[in-house]
């Protein structure tokens, strides 16, 4: 007679699974969201463009693609912003109409 083999219970895996991915969620957004909101930032963030980015990167790559997509997101804009700003296409404040001093 055979005796069949003890079935293996997937729950322990399953579980360190889910808690791993719970604190890298969670660490995610401490440092996202709590501290990007308490530190003064010198650049308004559109907070829409990371809804969408995080939502066409997660449908593309599942949750490493919405991990990716935020920080991503954010370069572009700051690198656009900038780059607009360097050619003179960005409109400056009331009383900052004097010249930049050349470097």
């Amino acid at each position: 007679m055979v005796t069949p083999a003890p079935m293996v219970d997937e729950r322990p895996t399953s579980r360190a699974i889910a808690r791993t991915v719970f604190i890298v969620v969670l660490c995610v957004a401490a440092v996202y969201l709590v501290y990007l909101l308490r530190t003064p930032i010198a650049y308004v963030l559109i907070w829409a463009l990371f809804a969408i980015a995080a939502l066409v990167g997660g449908s593309l790559l599942g949750v490493v693609g919405t991990l990716l997509a935020i920080p991503g997101a954010a370069t572009i804009q700051i690198a656009l912003r900038e780059y607009l700003d360097y050619k003179g296409m960005l409109p400056r404040p009331a009383g900052t109409d004097e010249a930049i001093p050349a470097a």
